[in-house]
């Protein structure tokens, strides 16, 4: 624990800060390789629900035109297209979030809303309805695709197993493969089960979701401090964790904490990232829309069948 004199709410003061020896057992990155690779799993849950929710609709088109009387296949790419937009809208606030309050609170609050606005969706009562909630559900459901990478970061310090952990984020791509699937076969029955088994899968990953452990240093870091503190109000008052003496001022955490991936965009590298992704996203779900049409259009697939014709060509996307 280092000593250092600085000023703590408007006196000067000698503060203790606390921090982690190098085998400090409240380490994330110090764990067992079984509660690891437990965080893992949780990880992969849950960005498998938001890429999943993401091409959901896809095969109730037919279905929703009905219900709704839109016949513009324009608008009938939107319950995909406004879900996306929404995963432009949440990293730039989730992401800074996670290293303010850390992992655990943010991901269980996005998770609670994206459960919430699935439960809107199947519950829908008009086409405009439809599609605000399925922007907020792709807001919140942007909130894994952010923080997951973070988390494995907190958990592994090997840059190699941290790369490894990371590739594993790939193989919840499937997950919109699977959408058209789901909604294809369970869309003759009623639009609205399409939303309903994505609520399902949502509500069976919430007890994994709340078995996720707090794994951001810092935010750790700021719980050993509280508790030193409470434990002894007369020897411990001047413990502090790094992390309480940053500026939390309003107007520091909006022009710079928040402000972060905004100024990210400065860097070439980001920016060429992030436009091949756009491209790359761009390809991948577009064809969510053409499949439908040559497959049904043409060779006269039912809903279900023209969502399986998507897994090969898809798989070759993703590769």
């Amino acid at each position: 624990m280092a000593s250092v004199h600085m000023l703590v709410n408007g006196d000067m003061e000698d503060v203790r800060l606390v921090a982690f020896s190098d085998e400090d057992p409240e380490r994330a990155a110090n764990w067992s390789t079984i509660r690891k690779i437990f965080v893992l799993i949780i990880g992969l849950a849950l960005a498998s629900n938001s890429t999943l929710g993401s091409s959901l609709p896809s095969g109730a088109s037919h279905y929703l035109s009905k219900e709704f009387n839109v016949s513009s296949a324009e608008q009938l790419a939107l319950p995909n297209s406004v879900y996306l937009i929404g995963y432009v809208f949440g990293p730039p606030l989730f992401s800074p979030l996670s290293e303010m309050h850390g992992r655990r609170i943010v991901m269980l609050s996005t998770f609670f809303g994206f459960t919430v606005f699935t439960l809107a969706c199947a519950l829908a009562p008009t086409w405009p309805a439809l599609l605000i909630f399925r922007f907020l559900s792709g807001a919140f459901a942007s909130a894994p695709i952010t923080v997951v990478g973070g988390i494995f970061a907190d958990i592994y310090d090997d840059p190699v197993r941290r790369g490894q952990a990371i590739a594993l984020i790939g193989l919840t791509s499937l997950g919109p493969i699977i959408g058209p699937i789901i909604s294809g076969f369970v869309s003759p029955v009623s639009w609205r089960w399409t939303f309903w088994v994505g609520l399902i899968i949502a509500g069976a990953t919430w007890p994994l979701v709340l078995a996720l452990p707090e794994t951001y240093p810092p935010v750790i870091l700021l719980r050993r401090a509280k508790r030193m503190r409470a434990a002894s109000p007369n020897h411990a008052q001047n413990v502090y964790a790094p992390i309480e003496l940053e500026d939390n001022g309003w107007k520091h955490t909006v022009t710079v904490k928040l402000a972060r991936p905004v100024v990210m965009f400065k860097e070439p590298i980001v920016i060429c990232t992030c436009m091949y992704l756009a491209l790359q996203f761009g390809i991948f779900y577009i064809f969510f829309q053409v499949y439908p049409i040559v497959f049904q259009g043409i060779y006269k697939f039912n809903d279900g069948l023209a969502g399986v014709a998507l897994v090969p060509g898809e798989s070759n996307v993703q590769s």
